[in-house]
């Protein structure tokens, strides 16, 4: 799908109800724009909309505003690695 038109004619808005109804039915979605600041004013939009939602900004981190650092792929990169290497420790300790 390709969503395109003038400033403040309800793209964003649009896109935020879109990707939320796709998400509820555990659809994936990817969406990419010509700049990283309309990728980020989406994500923003989304995250205030809900917080259950599994967001991944991917981009140059030093780009990505502070206030969706905790959405960037290598944020979720340290989170995922943080609970392998807790697991690993549990299982060590375990065994």
């Amino acid at each position: 799908m390709l969503l395109q038109g003038p400033p403040g004619t309800g793209k964003t808005t649009t896109l935020s109800v879109l990707l939320t109804q796709l998400s509820a039915t555990k659809q994936r979605s990817m969406v990419c724009a010509h700049s990283n600041k309309g990728v980020q004013v989406l994500a923003e939009r989304m995250a205030a909309r809900t917080s259950d939602l599994p967001i991944i900004i991917v981009g140059v981190e030093k780009k990505i505003p502070e206030v969706l650092k905790h959405l960037s792929l290598s944020s979720w990169y340290g989170l995922i690695a943080g609970y392998i290497n807790a697991l690993h420790q549990a299982c060590t300790e375990y065994l």
